[in-house]
């Protein structure tokens, strides 16, 4: 008996360390602000179900509402050009508060992964924007006036894109199940490659400087919704995809 129990003693250690190595970390429900002071940066990248708010204004600023317990998890940094914000790896987090509000003058890219959820509003951009999501996250951006959008969504993320003044162009990339709302936006051209189950509102505009306005390819049971003065330029529908003018 005594040999069966030190034999099975390294197993049941292996499983201890599992177990605390994935123990939760819930919110107290108490709430406190955190500042960073953090400045230069022109891309966010949000990871580990973060909530980020992205707000246009003159200065820099970076702060974090969130539960007491849960500050010393925050991982929250600047490398290079680019402010990251996530939770610490190794901790399974649940019924938490963690919101990080973020005041900027330039934007360049912002990077959602891991069920993350970003709102981005009030910036008007002379230079090309850069989106990207993974991994079931969520994005709604609202610009008062752009150039150039490149957006990849994958994993059945989501994002929704408003614009007060058309765009010169859009690059959409998107798989997995992703779905992308381009209704409130208007577009002179477009470059598109949706795949996988995924779906693409789009409302375009007379082009100008090119003889369509949208092209590119739609495979893999994928939708792509239309609306605009004339139909789409030439776009490849393949595997059972289709495309709907609304």
């Amino acid at each position: 008996m005594k040999k069966n129990i030190w034999a099975l003693l390294p197993f049941l250690l292996l499983l201890s360390g599992c177990y605390f190595y994935f123990e939760g970390i819930s919110g107290s429900g108490r709430l406190i602000t955190s500042t960073y002071y953090i400045s230069g940066f022109s891309a966010v990248e949000a990871d580990d179900s973060s909530m980020v708010n992205i707000t246009y204004g003159n200065y820099y600023s970076v702060s974090v509402i969130c539960d007491d317990n849960l500050l010393p998890y925050i991982d929250i940094y600047s490398d290079g050009y680019t402010l990251h914000a996530g939770l610490i790896g190794g901790y399974s987090y649940l019924n938490n508060t963690y919101t990080v509000n973020i005041t900027m003058p330039v934007l360049r890219s912002v990077k959602a992964d891991n069920a993350s959820d970003v709102q981005v509003s009030g910036f008007t951009l002379t230079t090309r924007l850069d989106l990207i999501l993974t991994g079931a996250s969520r994005m709604n951006v609202y610009l008062t006036d752009a150039d150039v959008l490149s957006l990849m969504t994958d994993g059945y993320s989501k994002a929704e894109i408003h614009s007060v003044y058309p765009l010169s162009r859009v690059y959409l990339n998107c798989s997995e199940a992703s779905s992308v709302d381009l209704r409130d936006m208007l577009c002179a051209y477009g470059e598109i490659d949706i795949r996988d189950s995924s779906s693409v509102k789009i409302n375009m505009i007379d082009p100008v400087y090119e003889s369509f306005g949208l092209i590119g390819q739609v495979c893999r049971a994928s939708v792509l919704y239309y609306r605009g003065p004339q139909g789409p330029g030439p776009i490849l529908f393949t595997e059972g995809s289709s495309l709907v003018y609304y």
